[in-house]
């Protein structure tokens, strides 16, 4: 009866401490020189966002510092970053990327993958996704679950 009492507090006790420990977000990586987030033109409005509007959709460029506690509140369809090219091997280590392949145009190199980083994903060529990341001329942009706002 013991052991059962035990068993129950440790299972307890696990189920409570996964609730504690966040769960880190793309938004966490520490070398983001700008956020964009792709919402709807209703939450742009809603929460004062200076965007560009897209058909439906809103791009706005967010603060760096804000942008964790707006995405709680937005919700946005995709968050896209922008870094150094000195960054990106960080980046891919950050986000522990699945590299799923890489496509290679004209002075581009574009790279899909997955990361448990973040929710949301579509499929490419039957494969989930849910990075893409643009490098050209010393410039990366990285697109969750894709890029949005052109590269």
């Amino acid at each position: 009866m013991k052991k059962l009492a035990v068993f129950c507090i440790v299972v307890v006790a696990l189920i409570l401490s996964s609730f504690l420990v966040q769960k880190q977000s793309v938004l966490d990586f520490d070398s983001v020189k700008a956020v964009s987030f792709v919402t709807d033109c209703e939450s742009a409005t809603k929460f004062n966002l200076d965007f560009v509007q897209n058909g439906s959709d809103a791009i706005a460029q967010v603060d760096v510092k804000q942008a964790s506690e707006l995405y709680q509140k937005i919700q946005p369809k995709c968050i896209v970053l922008s870094l150094d090219e000195k960054d990106l091997s960080k980046l891919t280590n950050f986000l522990n990327l699945k590299h799923f392949y890489q496509q290679n145009l004209d002075d581009m190199k574009i790279i899909y993958g997955y990361t448990d980083k973040f929710g949301d994903f579509t499929f490419v060529d039957n494969k989930k996704i849910n990075v893409q990341i643009a490098v050209r001329q010393g410039d990366v942009v990285a697109g969750f679950p894709l890029i949005m706002t052109g590269f």
